[in-house]
């Protein structure tokens, strides 16, 4: 059945009254408008799952091993995927690239762990470092991935696969990986940005479930520190008794006074940076709430912008700049947000050199060019500094510990 555009116009030729008609074959046309309209639903479809999978709860407290299934259930239904999984490269042997979590469709089922060795597919890793993205039509003879034809791709019916790399800090971490079976699957231009988009969820999975274990550890690290410092306060008091019966309490009021005024400065910052921390955390949910409408507005290459400013922030060091340099430097960034028509310039500025990011206008343009998207902007720079408070703890919880072994080590003393 041919789709026809008829169109017919009367004539008077002489006594003659007849009718030309011209017929026009639309069938390519109406493909078309179907094939558009099939692209806007799904590119919304995308964008509702995007938005849900990040403002999800799991997903936000870091919850690894359920933020993963969530992703990966999330990832075949949209996609329409046979089935869907992440394989992450084992920490212990980086040249073994294990599946974690995957999910089958069609039996509604997990995916049995497996493990995959970089040497026996060459090809295939190799695309992986090099492409953002790996969409194989047809994975048994596509040079990509034609390695896994015999081990993998025939034995589970798999006809196309289309695959994107997550990164960690600058390194690749992992794949993500949708499977396809049946006939021959040409992957579309905004699945191939799905997936991308997909990959870097992933990556904040990763970043969330950091930041969950670190506070875990800090916790527990602080609950350590305080009772061994309970202890040492009471052999402490302890030789303090001692101390007034051999009259020596005038020297131990000065002791104790300095020992005071050394545990008080780094746990006040202990209890100043936690409680920031604790607060930070706790509105996690409501502001990824808040922000999903922002994310589900930007591109895939602004949300990976973005990453990357997070990504060098954490890394960066504290700026050594003097303090005329660090003016100049200020006023200069200043000068360019203001260009730019940020209000809070000033403000913006000052966090951004006071994150080691003098030169981010330069190295992410994109990110600053509308100021509609500073509330993406500023939680980034919140995560920067979530991830510097951590540092600070740290450095207070150590310093603490070394307090409480030489209080320790002077409490045993024989008098």
């Amino acid at each position: 059945m041919v789709d026809t555009l008829l169109s017919a116009k009367h004539l008077n030729i002489g006594d003659n009254r007849i009718t030309v008609a011209i017929a026009r074959d639309i069938t390519q046309k109406k493909v078309a408008i179907r094939e558009r309209e099939e692209q806007s639903r799904r590119i919304t479809l995308h964008a509702q799952a995007l938005m849900e999978m990040a403002t999800d709860p799991e997903f936000v407290s870091g919850n690894l091993e359920s933020g993963a299934k969530k992703i990966v259930i999330m990832a075949s239904e949209v996609t329409d995927c046979d089935r869907a999984s992440i394989w992450i490269f084992n920490k212990d042997d980086p040249n073994t690239l294990t599946l974690v979590v995957g999910w089958d469709r069609k039996t509604q089922t997990n995916l049995e762990k497996m493990n995959m060795t970089l040497s026996s597919y060459p090809k295939y890793f190799q695309a992986i470092r090099k492409d953002r993205f790996v969409d194989a039509s047809d994975a048994i003879h596509d040079p990509r991935t034609s390695e896994f034809a015999d081990v993998y791709s025939r034995p589970l019916g798999i006809s196309s696969l289309l695959d994107a790399p997550f990164f960690l800090r600058g390194k690749i971490r992992g794949v993500v990986c949708l499977e396809h079976g049946g006939e021959l699957r040409r992957w579309r231009g905004y699945e191939k940005q799905f997936v991308v988009t997909i990959a870097e969820q992933v990556t904040q999975l990763l970043l969330n479930a950091e930041r969950k274990e670190a506070k875990e550890e800090l916790e527990k690290a602080v609950k350590v520190r305080t009772s061994e410092l309970a202890e040492a306060l009471e052999n402490l008091q302890k030789t303090q008794e001692q101390l007034i019966h051999s009259e020596k309490m005038a020297a131990l009021g000065q002791l104790v006074a300095g020992i005071a005024h050394e545990i008080n400065n780094p746990l006040g910052a202990i209890s100043a940076l936690s409680g920031e921390l604790r607060a930070y955390l706790n509105s996690s949910a409501e502001r990824m709430e808040k922000l999903g409408h922002d994310f589900s507005t930007v591109s895939t290459e602004f949300v990976h912008n973005l990453s990357e400013l997070i990504r060098k922030g954490i890394g960066s060091k504290e700026s050594i700049l003097s303090r005329e340099n660090k003016k100049a430097a200020l006023n200069s960034i200043k000068a360019k947000l203001k260009d730019l028509g940020y209000e809070n310039a000033h403000d913006l500025a000052d966090r951004l050199l006071d994150y080691g990011l003098p030169s981010a206008l330069e190295e992410f343009p994109s990110l600053f060019l509308d100021p509609k998207y500073y509330p993406l902007i500023k939680f980034a720079l919140e995560e920067i500094h979530t991830y510097k408070n951590i540092l600070s703890i740290r450095l207070a919880v150590d310093r603490t510990s070394k307090i409480v072994y030489a209080l320790k080590s002077y409490a045993h003393i024989d008098t």
